[in-house]
């Protein structure tokens, strides 16, 4: 599966990077209207939905990303992590690792507990509980050592595409709520 990237909207530049409003559910891809109306966060996109336009998540998402095609405030962009192997490191790194680690100190506390102090009842719950958030707290502890080690440029969205240049970014950039 190749990662095609979402389309967003610059909002601000600073040096190398740009403040960007994508879709979450990626409606530009699929959306009829022209620029300044697909990007009114006061007005949901018009996509070609059908049955399903009662269910799709209309949300907005606003991140600061590299400006490797020079875009400027108002253009419509396309944005991409590095490569899918990043995007699989990441959610490891982030969801995969500390649900294990919770479990893992989960199951250890309760062990623990009963083996060498004897525990039942409520303090052995209260041990199982102390294993689970000591785990958690240790893999966000071996999340951040490995980002500071390999950095993370990797995980830094980059505009890579300019789709459409902004006339006037002043009448298509609406404020933030």
């Amino acid at each position: 599966m190749a990662n095609k990237g979402m389309q967003g909207l610059v909002l601000e530049k600073h040096n190398e990077l740009v403040k960007i409003r994508v879709f979450r559910n990626n409606t530009c891809e699929d959306c009829d209207c022209v620029l300044k109306d697909a990007c009114d966060p006061d007005t949901p996109p018009k996509g070609r939905r059908g049955m399903f336009d009662l269910f799709a998540d209309r949300s907005t998402l606003e991140l600061e990303a590299t400006n490797v095609a020079n875009a400027e405030i108002g253009d419509r962009i396309v944005v991409k992590i590095k490569d899918d192997i990043s995007i699989v490191k990441g959610s490891f790194l982030m969801y995969l690792l500390p649900g294990m680690m919770f479990l893992i100190g989960l199951f250890g506390g309760g062990v623990l507990a009963q083996q060498y102090w004897g525990a039942t009842g409520d303090l052995e719950v209260l041990a199982q509980l102390g294993g689970g958030v000591l785990m958690l707290l240790l893999s966000y502890g071996i999340a951040k050592f490995y980002l500071l080690s390999k950095g993370t440029s990797e995980y830094v969205p980059q505009v890579t595409q300019v789709v459409k240049r902004a006339e006037k970014p002043d009448q298509i950039i609406h404020s933030a709520s």
